[in-house]
C-alpha cells in the first residue's frame, strides 16, 4: 500500500491549480483597473479556497507517508532501548503508538454503574437504631446513600424515603 498515492490527491491538486489560475486572472483584472466590491469578495473567496485546498493536500499526504525499509527498521529498533519499567518509558510507548482512545459513553456508564453496584452490595449496611434517628409514620427521608440501609434497619415504620442518586440495582 505504501507508495500508492491517495485517490483524492490528484483531484485536490487539480482544484488547487484551477484556484491559483483563477487568483492570477483576478490579479490581472485588478492590474487592468477592474476593482470593485465584487472582485475583492471573489479574490477573498479564492484565497480562502486555496488555503483549504493546501491544508487538505497536506492532510492527504500525511495519511500515506513514504518511508524506506531502513527508516522503518531504524524507528522500530529505537524501542529496544525503552525501559518499560519506568513511567517515562511507558509514556513514550503510548505517545508513539497510541493514536487515540475512543470511549463509548453508554458502555462506559453501564460498566461504571455495574462496578459501583457491585461495590455497594459488599458494604455492611447493618446499623443499630439510636435516639438521634428514629423515623416515624409520615416522615419523609431524603438520603444520598445508595444502599437500602434505612429501609432495612427501620422496616416496621411507615415512611417515605427518596434516594437522591438512586439505589443499588437501578
Amino acid at each position: 500500500m505504501q507508495g500508492q498515492e491517495s485517490n483524492e490527491l490528484p483531484a485536490l491538486r487539480r482544484q488547487l491549480a484551477d484556484t491559483e489560475k483563477a487568483i492570477d486572472n483576478m490579479l490581472n483584472a485588478i492590474q487592468a483597473g477592474i476593482f470593485n466590491a465584487s472582485t475583492k469578495r471573489r479574490l477573498d473567496e479564492l484565497e480562502a479556497t486555496k488555503e483549504k485546498l493546501e491544508l487538505s493536500i497536506i492532510k492527504e499526504e500525511m495519511k500515506k507517508p513514504q518511508f524506506t525499509r531502513e527508516q522503518i527498521q531504524f524507528y522500530i529498533l529505537q524501542f529496544r532501548k525503552v525501559d518499560t519499567n519506568t513511567l517515562e518509558g511507558r509514556r513514550r510507548l503510548i505517545d508513539d503508538f497510541v493514536n487515540s482512545v475512543v470511549v463509548y459513553y453508554n458502555d462506559y456508564i453501564r460498566i461504571l454503574k455495574q462496578q459501583f453496584d457491585s461495590w455497594i452490595r459488599n458494604f455492611n449496611t447493618c446499623i443499630v437504631p439510636d435516639h438521634y434517628f428514629k423515623p416515624r409514620k409520615g416522615d419523609f427521608i431524603l438520603t444520598f446513600n445508595y444502599t437500602t440501609t434505612i429501609e432495612d434497619s427501620f422496616r416496621p415504620v411507615n415512611y417515605d424515603i427518596a434516594h437522591i442518586h438512586g439505589t443499588v440495582g437501578q
